[in-house]
This record gives C-alpha cells, sequence and structure tokens, in this order.
C-alpha cells in the first residue's frame, strides 16, 4: 500500500517506517530535515506538515499521523493547537482528498490527566492537566466525528510511556529510562521527583510501532490504548537498570516544580486494543531496557 507517516524520520515514526518498509509497503514520510534519511523511503516531504507541497501526493491508502509538539510542560496554549489540532485536520482533509480512506494517529494517555488507574478508553476526566493534552483530546473528538460523517476508518493510539532507541534527540522530553540510561553510562546520578514512587506503564517502541502497522488491516474505528497493563515505578526502574548495567547508580530527590501538570501514575487497561486490534505488547520492561542498553553501548 502507498502509505505517509508523518513525523517518519522521528522517535517513534522512524521505527514505524522501517517496519512497513520491510513489509514491502510504498512510505512517504514528513520530516524537519534534521534526522537522517532513512533508505527505501520513496519519497520524503521536508518543513513539516505545513509547508508541504501537497500536490506531491497523488495518492494516499493509508495516513498514520505521528508529528506533533509532544511538549507537556508547555503552557503555549495557542500553538499546541495549531500544531495539534488545526494543522493535524488540514492534514486529515487533504489526505481524504488523496483517496485516503484509513487514518491512524498518534494519541496519548496524557489525555487521563490524574484519573485513578486503571485508565479505560471511555472514561476521561473533567479537565485536562495541560495544553498538550487538551489539543490531543480535542483531535480525537475530531477524528471520531470525521469518522461516522466519512465511512472511514479512523484508529487513535493512546500511547503509554514509550521508550527506546531514537529518543536521544528529545532533550528533557526523553522517557525517564532513556535518561536513566543515559545518566548511568556517563556515571552521572538520576534526579527523579521525591521521592521516586510515581508509576509509568512504559511500552517498548517496537511494540508500538507493530500496534501500527497491525491497525493497517484492521477494519475498525475507535481509541486503543497502547501500553503494557503493567506500572513501575522509577525506584523499580533504579533496580532494573542496576541490575542490567551492573553499575552503582546514585539518585537525588528533587522537588517537582510543576506537579499541577504532572501525572503521578499511569496504567492502562489494554483489553480493547487486544479484543479489536488484536494487540499484545510482546516485551516486558526487563527486556525492553537490556535491548536498549546494549544498542546504545555497541
Amino acid at each position: 500500500m502507498k502509505i505517509l507517516v508523518t513525523g517518519g524520520s522521528g522517535f517513534i515514526g522512524k521505527h514505524i517506517t522501517e517496519m512497513l518498509l520491510a513489509q514491502g509497503h510504498k512510505v512517504t514520510i514528513t520530516s524537519m530535515g534534521s534526522e537522517p534519511k532513512i533508505p527505501g523511503v520513496e519519497k520524503t516531504l521536508y518543513s513539516g506538515i505545513n509547508g508541504i507541497d501537497w500536490n506531491s501526493l497523488k495518492y494516499i491508502d493509508v495516513l498514520i499521523h505521528q508529528a506533533a509538539n509532544n511538549d507537556t510542560t508547555s503552557s503555549d496554549h495557542d500553538e499546541m493547537m495549531h500544531a495539534n489540532l488545526k494543522s493535524a485536520i488540514k492534514l486529515v482533509e487533504i489526505a481524504f482528498l488523496r483517496g485516503c480512506r484509513k487514518f491512524i494517529y498518534a494519541s496519548s494517555t496524557a489525555v487521563y490527566g490524574n484519573m485513578q488507574p486503571p485508565f479505560i478508553e471511555n472514561t476521561l476526566p473533567f479537565q485536562q492537566i495541560n495544553a498538550y493534552a487538551e489539543s490531543k483530546l480535542k483531535f480525537e473528538e475530531y477524528m471520531t466525528n470525521y469518522a461516522k460523517e466519512n465511512e472511514v476508518s479512523v484508529i487513535g493510539m493512546r500511547y503509554c510511556n514509550v521508550y527506546g532507541m531514537g529518543e536521544q534527540s528529545k532533550g528533557k522530553r526523553m522517557s525517564m529510562i532513556g535518561q536513566m540510561l543515559q545518566n548511568v553510562i556517563q556515571d552521572k546520578p538520576i534526579h527523579l521527583f521525591k521521592y521516586g514512587q510515581q508509576k509509568r506503564d512504559w511500552i517498548y517502541v517496537k511494540d508500538v510501532a507493530m500496534a501500527n502497522c497491525q491497525a493497517i488491516t484492521k477494519n475498525v474505528s475507535g481509541i486503543y490504548n497502547i501500553g503494557t497493563g503493567i506500572a513501575t515505578s522509577f525506584n523499580d526502574l533504579i533496580g532494573l537498570i542496576g541490575g542490567i548495567t551492573k553499575k552503582e547508580i546514585r539518585v537525588n530527590y528533587i522537588h517537582n516544580p510543576l506537579p499541577q501538570m504532572y501525572q503521578d501514575h499511569t496504567l492502562c487497561s489494554t483489553t480493547k486494543a487486544e479484543q479489536e486490534l488484536g494487540f499484545w505488547n510482546k516485551t516486558n520492561i526487563r527486556d525492553g531496557i537490556e535491548d536498549y542498553y546494549q544498542n546504545l553501548i555497541s
């Protein structure tokens, strides 16, 4: 199939792109141009989704939309809505005109805010905890209506906390697992918010890519949690990483300056994704960290 992956050279997008290419699909990607080129891609469209000459795309079977502003600490509400809502809507409308009838897009468990886990797709808090979460929820609402009005397949994926190779360029937005591994490799202390008891549903990036590739074949519409159904605390991560790296780890516990914008505990129900998408994560937390670490030091 002819597939467009926005953000196709980014952290998650690159894994999706490479998996699609291995399956024999014809893949076009969007890129900001700072990441290395991916061999086998039919065409790379630069300048992000706003600066693209869409006339260069004659036909699209599937749109996999990954590009986003994912800075959960950003207070620039207008910019967040422009990047994650208005630009995304324009993209969908153009893709539809190019023949696309299958839409897969990245959302986030940030939309659940600080509600009590486990997170279930049909339950949401009254108020989002940051502009990023609000922008994602508004796009979900738009796409849910779009599926009904246009009789197309629309699959939204609420990613849990994704980690793995390729996130190194994200800086402060890199997963805590990635930050921990980098600090351990560089023999630096790890900084955690007091007192490391926060929990996350961690999912390996290769499993997220697999979820997207599997969704291409599913003639369904809906919103799905993409996680593991298991939450691991930051303190437990310290123990896992220490055992894998065989290094002594120094930890500094620090004050959280933005507690109102921070999720203390993420944990997703995965039942709907299992039943409707046939998706189960393949990589447990220890194996994922081990694979990640070996790739970082190789």
